[in-house]
């Protein structure tokens, strides 16, 4: 019986092509330079993360090695994401062994040879102030964290940074710990009021000052920023409750208003028929808040 021959010339005419188109894709690719440098950067970006992750087990050749490769791909893609990463993970390795003068110029490199990277610069500035709270120089620490702020004042990834630094203040200097809450609570509410309710910035502004209002015993102010958070963001059912846990529990414990969350509940439901299973727990008034019986 004769093989079937127009069978077999079709599949290997499909073979042939795929393995032609598979070739050119990766020659065009190799000449893609932004390509190129992140498939080198990969495998050393693993190994500069293992490095730094435990930098006591690291062979010495393996961190020369490493630094190696990546001021490698530093002088061959100037100027590119991937330079301004391998520069970032080679600042980590410095500070991750200790080496504090190399991390901070390698960190420095990173703000002066890419302001453009806004992801690394933060993560920059960030990295120079744990440095600094290292060496226990907590007033470099304050002064780094004021840059970072000063650079980008409403970027959500700087959020956290007014409490770091509120945290700062009081472990060097516990009086100057009301003034960095003044400061903290003041940059949440400009955040609140220069972003649209409804935003990732509006939510992460309102939760940080909800949170300096409860470190502050400002109960009042806190339970409002939560209130505000319940009514705003009504479609984040886990977000939601927790909010309605913390104001049942500062209106029982700080407030002597056991109803509140009960107060809030009927808003909810109100506003969201439709999610009212969300906040069916706190629909029902409190024992003490029950009608009497005539």
């Amino acid at each position: 019986m004769r093989p079937r021959l127009g069978v077999s010339l079709i599949w290997l005419w499909w073979l042939a092509a795929t393995l032609l188109l598979w070739g050119i894709w990766n020659l065009l690719a190799s000449r893609n330079p932004t390509y190129s440098a992140e498939r080198i950067l990969w495998p050393v970006q693993i190994a500069a993360q293992k490095i730094a992750k435990d930098p006591a087990s690291a062979p010495p050749a393996l961190v020369e090695g490493t630094h190696h490769k990546l001021q490698g791909i530093i002088q061959r893609y100037p100027g590119s994401k991937s330079a301004a990463q391998a520069q970032f993970l080679a600042a980590g390795i410095h500070a991750a062994r200790g080496e504090y003068p190399q991390a901070l110029a390698a960190y420095q490199r990173v703000l002066s040879d890419y302001p453009g990277m806004t992801l690394h610069v933060i993560s920059s500035y960030r990295a120079i102030a744990r440095i600094h709270l290292n060496q226990k120089l907590f007033e470099k620490a304050l002064d780094t964290y004021r840059t970072l702020l000063s650079k980008y004042p409403m970027d959500v990834r700087v959020m956290d940074v007014p409490q770091l630094m509120m945290s700062v203040s009081r472990h060097n200097a516990p009086d100057a710990g009301a003034a960095a809450l003044r400061f903290a609570v003041e940059y949440y509410q400009d955040a609140i009021r220069q972003s649209k309710p409804g935003s990732t910035l509006y939510l992460i502004a309102q939760q940080r000052l909800a949170g300096c209002h409860v470190l502050a015993d400002q109960w009042e102010e806190a339970a409002q920023a939560y209130e505000s958070l319940v009514i705003t963001y009504y479609k984040r059912t886990k977000e939601v409750i927790y909010w309605m846990r913390n104001v049942e529990e500062l209106g029982k414990r700080r407030l002597n208003q056991p109803g509140r969350a009960h107060q809030l509940a009927l808003e909810f439901a109100q506003r969201y028929p439709d999610r009212r299973r969300v906040v069916e727990r706190w629909l029902k008034a409190p024992a003490a808040e029950e009608p009497q019986p005539r």
